[in-house]
């Protein structure tokens, strides 16, 4: 994972370009978005646009569930589990904030260039969601 992406899920790609990606997927009616081989058990990863045709181009990479530790890692180490204590360590220029429940902290260069929002849950100690993205704010959902 890094701020142009995790794994195949690349910013700027096609939703359709991700989502004929072995293991993704788009249905019905949610069109602008491709969600990824570890979607269930709580886990998910999706690719979207803000666009509903899913020619558009992947805006936001968001991920989270699973165990503290598991999914994808930036080159520092941070993601899934992580603390806030660990995300300012590493980039103590970060920058902090709330929205939809979740507290986050992006990391990377400020919207519109891509960055990284590493966010936390209520009471949680650790990040639970992790989102690559170019804007400057986090989705509240991408189909629901």
């Amino acid at each position: 994972m890094d701020a142009q992406g995790v794994g195949p899920a690349r910013l700027g790609d096609a939703v359709e370009t991700i989502g004929a990606l072995d293991g993704w997927s788009i249905t019905d009616p949610c069109t602008w978005a491709a969600f990824g081989p570890w979607t269930g058990d709580g886990r998910w990863i999706v690719a979207a646009s803000s666009s509903d045709d899913p020619s558009g181009a992947v805006q936001t990479v968001d991920f989270g569930g699973g165990d503290a530790g598991s999914g994808p890692r930036t080159p520092d180490g941070l993601g899934l589990g992580s603390t806030r204590a660990e995300i300012l360590a590493a980039h103590p220029e970060a920058t902090e904030g709330d929205s939809n429940g979740y507290a986050w902290i992006r990391v990377g260069q400020p919207a519109p260039a891509a960055g990284i929002y590493l966010s936390i849950r209520g009471d949680s100690t650790g990040v639970s969601r992790v989102t690559v993205t170019s804007e400057n704010r986090l989705s509240p959902e991408f189909c629901g």
